[in-house]
């Protein structure tokens, strides 16, 4: 049996219970659409192939649309970048690969400060395994050359004559 096989094993036996207690408890809802989260929209996630899965405050409609629109949006923001201050902030964390725990609005209580802007390994959805990558963000060689890009780009807007530039254009 495969180790995918044996979590999906191992969450179908915790999920009977989870089943049991979502529907005790009161009704979770989605931190984008507001939906209630049921057990056929409940997402899971979990930071690395060896950490346990954890509930995502968000329903599978509403990551699945993440997944297909964040690297769309980081790359606006790096295009549409109007100063300094929104360019470094595009820039801080370097190009996103997989989805953060940050981009879902995960507030969990047992997310400690830098634990919120961790990468999200995989999630569980509709009794799938699925891997949290963005669609059309670049890994490797690729993406070190467009962080360099960006560096230099970034540089420039810092020195005395990307200052004036900036000066200039306001």
């Amino acid at each position: 049996m495969s180790d995918i096989e044996t979590e999906l094993n191992k969450l179908t036996i915790t999920d009977s219970q989870d089943s049991k207690d979502i529907e005790e408890q009161e009704l979770l809802t989605c931190n984008i659409c507001y939906d209630d989260i049921y057990n056929e929209n409940n997402v899971k996630y979990r930071l690395s192939s060896n950490d346990e899965w954890h509930d995502m405050s968000c329903c599978s409609v509403c990551v699945t649309q993440l997944l297909n629109s964040l690297w769309n949006k980081y790359m606006d923001g790096i295009r549409n970048a109007d100063c300094v201050s929104a360019m470094k902030r595009s820039l801080k964390n370097g190009s996103p690969i997989n989805m953060r725990r940050f981009d879902v609005l995960d507030t969990s209580s047992d997310a400690e400060e830098g634990d919120k802007y961790k990468e999200i390994h995989e999630f569980l959805m509709n009794g799938e395994v699925i891997s949290a990558k963005l669609e059309g963000s670049i890994t490797g060689e690729e993406r070190e050359k467009f962080l360099k890009e960006q560096q230099v780009v970034l540089e420039y807007l810092e020195s005395q004559e990307g200052k004036k530039m900036v000066e200039n254009d306001s």
